[in-house]
């Protein structure tokens, strides 16, 4: 089963910042309702936040259910201004600032009932599994491949998410081991539909461009262009990239 979101915001904050020149802008922060795109992948939360650069910030969070997901995309916005602020970069002129949520000072873990033993004896069962496939990558990729994949729909039925990203990231070695470059795309899709972060966005915007879909590597260079942090070597790459594109 497939769940969709709205277009429009579940949630919505309006505040005012002052930059490190003195200017008060207007801050509007929206939240969108988790999806999740297909039945056993994890949940998705995207956040939009306008006017804290001149480009809007906008990101997702990943989580194995809607709760979780929500949960972390709130918190993940109050990391992204938590950080603007301890930088110096802003200040709040009429003292309301986006860390003021109780939700945020407690996990949705905390609150759920602990694992039964024979839970925890097949995490650390499939933790070894993964280490031991992922050995196996540089002497046999297509197996290790194989292996891997069978791990993450394990990981999956549990609802482990750092364990599938973990399985995604050692199926795609795999791939790049074994030179298989249109299971490398597909690979690298998942994963930044999984965790959309600006590395993982443009790894999928330069594979995407090699292959010369000059089209889909600019988009997927403009969401990383949106998440990634002002004035590091990897934005600096990804401006590179956009200029040279049509």
């Amino acid at each position: 089963m497939t769940t969709r979101a709205d277009t429009n915001p579940i949630a919505v904050r309006n505040l005012q910042i002052r930059t490190e020149d003195g200017t008060v802008r207007e801050l509007l922060i929206e939240i969108y309702a988790p999806i999740c795109n297909q039945t056993g992948m994890p949940w998705h939360c995207r956040y939009r936040i306008n006017g804290l650069w001149q480009r809007p910030v906008e990101s997702e969070s990943v989580g194995e259910d809607a709760m979780q997901c929500l949960h972390l995309c709130i918190q993940a916005v109050a990391g992204v201004m938590e950080a603007a602020l301890a930088k110096g970069m802003i200040s709040y002129p009429d003292g309301e600032k986006f860390d003021n949520l109780e939700l945020c000072k407690e996990t949705i873990a905390s609150r759920r009932p602990q694992k039964i033993r024979s839970a925890l004896r097949t995490d650390r069962s499939l933790a070894r599994e993964i280490r031991k496939a992922t050995l196996m990558i540089s002497k046999d990729p297509v197996a290790a491949q194989r292996m891997l994949r069978t791990l993450r729909r394990r990981a999956s039925a549990q609802g482990l998410v750092p364990q599938m990203l973990v399985c995604l990231d050692g199926e795609l070695a795999s791939a790049r081991e074994a030179h298989d470059d249109a299971e490398e795309l597909r690979l690298l899709r998942a994963i930044a539909s999984c965790q959309p972060s600006a590395p993982n966005l443009a790894a999928l915007g330069g594979a995407l461009l090699r292959r010369g879909e000059g089209r889909a590597a600019r988009t997927w260079f403009l969401r990383a262009a949106a998440v990634v942090e002002p004035g590091t070597k990897l934005e600096r790459m990804i401006v590179s990239k956009l200029n040279r594109l049509p």
